[in-house]
């Protein structure tokens, strides 16, 4: 595979030559499937590069390389990137390329990815970001674009991308502080100082007020818990016998049917490997056909009738009745025994 660009600004023709030269084959990563939508995605970004369209490759590339992380893909990339004047992007992920591509043993692309490095250096915009003096650090959690920036970050200018850039800082207690930061394209220098959050008229409001009496609980008269009721006896009926015989007598044939399909095909693949005529499929090809047939029918079957059997099981009545008892009795023109019970 080659790599085609199309950059804009300092990026030449020659450039563009080699490095269709530098950026050939790429290794196959992960499954088939994602490779080929990896490759799907940077053929497809190549030719939108050659349109001119970086917005649209770009997306396009960074994809491809989450998937399948070639040196290759990454120097498209940052390429891509450069071309659209997102020079710290482009300067990372060149840096990177040429890391990879040292450890892949191709001194062409480690000399290409530095001397692009190396161009973009001076371009850098960056944002420095520091806090007021006396402000507890510790206490703070400062944030740009959304990524939590450490103690060792603050003071350092960081590259980054033209454009707004979002700078926020938390505090137990605090309002939090938010503000907008706008680097120009080429070498802009921006810096932010976070200042001592004001304290949340809230959070003093809840601190300083006294805490609510605890008032009496009034004294509640609990009712004694009723006995829980007895559980009437749930015998299984005949249809659980009848299913659960079913479903053993399915399994013994599915494994009797299984046996004979194993043997029927075990003879049929060594009479295909004893005979040198690729059509005859032997004696034992129908059969061994009807057997697997059979055996699968069989073990559908069979697990039809063990779901039929468990949910009869579960689903069975309560008895008829909870309890019978009986008396004897005898009067004037009567005598014998009295059952009650609950029917």
């Amino acid at each position: 595979m080659t790599a085609r660009f199309e950059p804009r600004g300092s990026l030449t023709l020659a450039v563009v030559l080699s490095a269709a030269c530098l950026f050939g084959a790429r290794p196959a990563f992960g499954a088939p499937t994602d490779s080929a939508l990896a490759e799907t995605l940077y053929q497809e970004a190549r030719t939108l590069m050659e349109q001119g369209d970086h917005a649209a490759a770009c997306p396009k590339l960074a994809e491809s390389y989450r998937i399948a992380p070639a040196t290759g893909t990454l120097l498209n990339l940052a390429t891509c990137h450069e071309a659209q004047g997102r020079f710290a992007s482009a300067w990372a992920e060149f840096q990177s390329a040429s890391v990879a591509a040292r450890r892949d043993g191709r001194p062409d692309r480690v000399e290409y990815a530095d001397q692009h490095a190396k161009d973009l250096f001076p371009k850098l915009s960056r944002l420095t970001i520091t806090v007021a003096p006396g402000v507890d650090v510790a206490t703070l959690e400062i944030t740009l674009d959304g990524t939590i920036v450490g103690a060792a970050t603050l003071g350092v200018a960081a590259p980054l991308d033209p454009g707004e850039h979002a700078v926020k800082a938390h505090g137990p207690g605090r309002l939090p502080f938010t503000t907008t930061v706008t680097l120009g394209a080429v070498a802009d220098q921006k810096s932010v100082t976070i200042p001592e959050l004001t304290p949340d008229p809230a959070a003093v409001a809840a601190r300083s007020a006294p805490p609510p009496s605890a008032a009496p609980a009034a004294a509640t008269q609990v009712p004694p818990r009723p006995p829980p009721p007895a559980d009437r006896p749930r015998p299984i009926p005949t249809s659980v016998y009848v299913a659960g015989g079913a479903t053993v007598a399915l399994g013994v044939a599915s494994v009797a049917t299984g046996v004979l399909y194993l043997n029927r095909r075990a003879s049929y693949q060594e009479y295909r490997e004893t005979t040198a005529n690729e059509h005859d499929q032997g004696p034992d090809y129908e059969s061994a056909k009807t057997l697997g047939v059979t055996n699968a029918v069989l073990w559908a079957a069979t697990a039809v009738g063990a779901g039929v059997t468990a949910y009869l099981y579960v689903t069975r009545p309560e008895a008829e009745f909870e309890s019978v008892s009986l008396s004897a009795r005898v009067s004037p023109g009567f005598s014998g025994f009295i059952a009650r019970g609950e029917f």
